[in-house]
């Protein structure tokens, strides 16, 4: 298997943590590979819109491109109430209270729906933020956690991690950090001091996963060598240059880099 630029900025490394390891039905996962797990994040699919709807062509893709775990986004689950003649505040308060109330076996069936396809969920992505409220924010863990997700993740910042710290314990599950090359934003997981920070916040930070990007040619993740024994997974965009990878290689250069503490 050779990846790509385009196809190598479509994966996400996935490391020697507990939903890596995760298999369905007993099975190896389709792209575990050389001892890394590599899934997809479905951003990559620019051109399938993030709904319900299209949840069964999403599925069918995973398994075309030989991918066997994903990190979802809520959106693929999740119903929209922001249709027309319904107000920002209305369909905000409708979403609360379906996630406070959803229908009996909902998040069952969606777990069957990837189950069946050998498909792992490994984390469910979701911009938790000001407006949640603690119950729903536990909802939201439970709902995840139901589908067979290990942990949650979304863009928020150091104030909504701090606030997050107290919750995925609760739950058996971890909550992600996910950085950005966002340099004027205080509040913004975007060098090693906001990360340590972000991660000390929480009593299961050594399960919580960082992510790096080098989009724009800028890598805003730290030097690996300086202790990111934190990791559990690294996400990368986009790499310069236009040469072909090998997977099996750079399985083993993801290992070295990340230094997993298992």
């Amino acid at each position: 298997m050779n990846l790509t630029r385009r196809d190598f900025g479509k994966l996400a490394l996935a490391g020697l943590s507990s939903s890596a390891l995760a298999q369905t039905a007993g099975k190896p996962n389709r792209s575990y590979i050389n001892g890394v797990q590599f899934g997809l994040q479905p951003f990559c699919y620019h051109d399938l819109a993030m709904n319900r709807e299209n949840r069964p062509i999403l599925i069918q893709r995973l398994v075309q491109n030989g991918l066997g775990m994903v990190e979802l986004h809520a959106v693929w689950y999740e119903p929209n109430f922001a249709l027309p003649g319904v107000s920002a505040d209305e369909a905000r308060d409708k979403l609360r209270n379906w996630r406070l109330n959803p229908p009996a076996g909902y998040f069952r069936d969606i777990k069957k729906e990837f189950d069946d396809n050998g498909i792992t969920i490994c984390t469910v992505y979701i911009n938790v933020g000001d407006s949640f409220t603690d119950a729903e924010i536990d909802a939201t863990f439970e709902g995840a956690k139901a589908i067979g997700a290990k942990g949650i993740v979304g863009s928020y910042g150091l104030a909504v991690a701090h606030r997050l710290g107290a919750f995925p314990g609760k739950h058996g599950m971890y909550a992600s950090l996910h950085n950005h090359d966002n340099l004027s934003d205080p509040d913004a997981f975007s060098n090693e001091a906001s990360i340590v920070k972000g991660l000390a916040y929480s009593p299961i930070s050594r399960r919580l996963s960082t992510f790096a990007t080098s989009r724009r040619g800028t890598v805003t993740a730290w030097d690996f060598s300086k202790g990111i024994t934190n990791a559990c997974r690294l996400f990368i965009w986009e790499i310069a240059g236009r040469t072909t990878v090998a997977a099996p290689r750079l399985a083993r250069v993801t290992r070295r880099l990340l230094r997993f503490s298992g």
